[in-house]
């Protein structure tokens, strides 16, 4: 655990985005919106504990406090638009990205089988 979190701090420092606190990050007031059943709009700087809240998920990260970030601790790399991202319960694809951080993701969840509802 100790080598994944120096290597996504080296990774993460590599491509200017330094590592913050809890206390210190700075979320988007951007709403998650909804696009139809299980699919939504998230701004890349939204929380992950807001998205593990709204969505329903258990997004789980060593170090990122925001979905942005949080890609790209699961990804290893920079993120690219149209890029996707499957998690747990979730698929992610970039939608836009500003510098090195992806400002828009569209999630998409799936959907209980008829048999399960």
């Amino acid at each position: 655990m100790i080598a994944l979190n120096t290597t996504t701090s080296f990774l993460l420092k590599r491509i200017g985005v330094e590592s913050v606190s809890e206390h210190e990050a700075v979320y988007s007031e951007e709403e998650i919106k909804s696009e139809g059943p299980g699919k939504f709009t998230v701004p890349g700087g939204t929380s992950i504990r807001t998205i593990n809240q709204q969505l329903k998920l258990q997004l789980k990260s060593i170090e990122a406090e925001t979905l942005s970030g949080f890609l790209m601790e699961k990804t290893g790399q920079v993120l690219t638009v149209r890029e996707r991202i499957e998690l747990d319960g979730a698929v992610a694809q970039v939608l836009e990205i500003s510098g090195s951080r992806a400002v828009s993701i569209h999630m998409e969840l799936p959907q209980p089988s008829m048999g399960e509802i």
